[in-house]
C-alpha cells in the first residue's frame, strides 16, 4: 500500500509542478482525479487493517478449534484433501454399532433422527428434539395411555 500512496504523492508533484492553471478545465480534472486516487488509497487502507484483523481472527478461532478437537478425541480435517465428515458412519447401523450406549429416535414432529444416551432414557426428563424443540417421547406416551383405556 506504501507503494500506492507514493505514488500518488508522486502525481501530485507532478500536478503541481506543470504549468496549467488549476482554475482550468484540464487542470481541476486532474486535481480531482488524484483527489479520487488519494481516497480510493485511504479505503484500500482500512480495508487492509480489516482484512489483517480478520486474518488473526480466522487464525485464533482456528487453533481454538484444534484445542477443542484434541481435547473431545476429534480428528481434525486438513481440508487439503477430499473428505466428507458424514462419511464418518455409513449408516446407521455403524453409528450404533460404534456407540451401543445410544439409542435413535424419529421425531413425530419433523422427522429429524436424534439420538439419546440410554441413561437420558431412565430420568424422567423431557427429551425434545434438537432441531424443532418438540417433545419427543409425547406421541408414544399418549399411545401407551390409549392402550391402557383398551
Amino acid at each position: 500500500m506504501s507503494n500506492l500512496n507514493e505514488k500518488i504523492a508522486y502525481l501530485k508533484g507532478l500536478a503541481h509542478g506543470l504549468a496549467f492553471e488549476e482554475d482550468s478545465r484540464e487542470g481541476k480534472m486532474i486535481l480531482a482525479i488524484i483527489d479520487v486516487l488519494s481516497e480510493m488509497e485511504a479505503s484500500l487502507q482500512e480495508l487492509q487493517a480489516e482484512n489483517d484483523e480478520n486474518v488473526e481472527c480466522v487464525f485464533e478461532l482456528e487453533s481454538r478449534l484444534d484445542e477443542m478437537e484434541a481435547l473431545h478425541g476429534v480428528n481434525s480435517c486438513d481440508c487439503d484433501s477430499e473428505c466428507n465428515d458424514d462419511d464418518e458412519f455409513d449408516d446407521e447401523e455403524d453409528f450404533m454399532d460404534i456407540n451401543d450406549d445410544f439409542i435413535s429416535f424419529q421425531c413425530p414432529n419433523c422427522g429429524e433422527i436424534v439420538y439419546f444416551d440410554q441413561a437420558m432414557l431412565k430420568t424422567e426428563e423431557d427429551l425434545t428434539c434438537p432441531n424443532c424443540k418438540a417433545s419427543m417421547l409425547e406421541d408414544d406416551e399418549e399411545d401407551e395411555d390409549d392402550d391402557d383405556n383398551l
